[in-house]
């Protein structure tokens, strides 16, 4: 018998039923600049909560955030979500910064192992 038991993947159904792994970060992001945070595994869900003063633009993808498909958060309003991504885009959209934090629960499908979102396709694999 062998004890090579498959990798989950992005269709591991199993990953997204059991409770996750919680991670979570705190930053600021400049005006102009695009901050990538990136997870090591795909997440199960993800919250989002603008801490700051000034508008707060969140993008699932880079070309998604380069073509402005965003969710502006106003200062402390939250986006929460059960999605499956691999990492998020952050940008200020008016004044010198925007604070956020970010809470995510990671299932253990590698991220390597999920497909690159596209802003317009969806998925692009």
């Amino acid at each position: 018998m062998s004890l090579n038991h498959p990798r989950p993947g992005p269709q591991s159904v199993s990953e997204y039923q059991v409770s996750s792994l919680p991670w979570v970060t705190s930053s600021v992001v400049l005006t102009g600049v695009t901050k990538e945070e990136s997870f090591n595994y795909v997440t199960r869900f993800v919250s989002v909560k603008n801490v700051g003063t000034n508008p707060l633009a969140v993008a699932f993808s880079s070309t998604g955030h380069a073509a402005g498909k965003s969710i502006v958060l106003t200062q402390n309003e939250t986006f929460t979500a059960e999605i499956r991504v691999k990492s998020l885009w952050f940008t200020c959209t008016s004044g010198p910064s925007s604070n956020y934090q970010l809470f995510a629960g990671l299932t253990l499908v590698p991220q390597e192992f999920f497909p690159a979102l596209t802003g317009s396709m969806g998925l692009s694999i």
